[in-house]
């Protein structure tokens, strides 16, 4: 049959279970414990780009439902053990640094809360963490870019908060430009203003626009106006 093996027959031929080339077309990749989940079809069953593509594609978005597995497991366990001692002895056990526990619990929790939809979590998952990081407004804006996809990289996700952080960052000092432009013309019309009150005291006459000028000044000397 297809995708069969007999263990004897190969050890009679003394093939290594680990590398063996099967003649049904089908051949293993990795170590012993992984003889089963790692059986390759060989290229002649696969013959075409499609059929690559498709196997692949399977992979990768099993790698996702994996790490997202992962995290809700975690967070079902961080749900009911908090900071408890089974929380502590279950870290202490697992594969991965508590960090990396801590970013697979993000992703559950954002695809729990449908922040990213499942069928849309990046098959990589420091990219799917960096989309847990980003603003509601972020989000919608990658969202909107067609960007929040299985494919999604972690180099993509930077370049995407270098840009929309940037325009922020450029309106922001665009419009501390502009306030410093304005308090500079107040500080001059307010001199001005000091200059007319002078004359007109110096012909006698009293000037009447005192609120005015008491407006500017405290415009002038306003928290930030430095």
């Amino acid at each position: 049959m297809t995708g069969q093996f007999d263990k004897r027959t190969l050890r009679a031929r003394g093939q290594p279970l680990e590398s063996a080339v099967l003649s049904e077309g089908v051949f293993e990749a990795g170590t012993r414990a992984e003889i089963f989940a790692n059986m390759i079809p060989a290229h002649e069953q696969l013959g075409t780009p499609e059929a690559y593509a498709e196997a692949i594609s399977k992979l990768w978005s099993e790698a996702a439902r994996k790490f997202l597995a992962i995290g809700e497991y975690l967070l079902q366990a961080y749900t009911h053990w908090r900071h408890g001692e089974k929380m502590e002895r279950l870290q202490k056990m697992l594969p991965f640094s508590y960090q990396v526990a801590n970013k697979l619990m993000r992703v559950a929790e954002a695809v729990r809360e449908n922040r990213i939809p499942r069928e849309q979590l990046p098959a990589h998952y420091p990219a799917a963490y960096a989309l847990t990081r980003l603003s509601d407004e972020e989000l919608q804006e990658a969202r909107r870019r067609r960007l929040v996809s299985p494919n999604l990289r972690l180099a993509h996700v930077k370049a995407f908060i270098r840009e929309v952080r940037q325009e922020e960052t450029s309106e922001a000092d665009q419009l501390r430009h502009e306030r410093e432009r304005i308090m500079a013309q107040i500080s001059r019309l307010q001199a001005r203003l000091h200059e007319i009150d002078e004359k007109l005291r110096g012909l006698g006459e009293a000037p009447n626009d005192a609120i005015l000028s008491s407006v500017i000044s405290s415009a002038a000397t306003a928290p930030g106006s430095e």
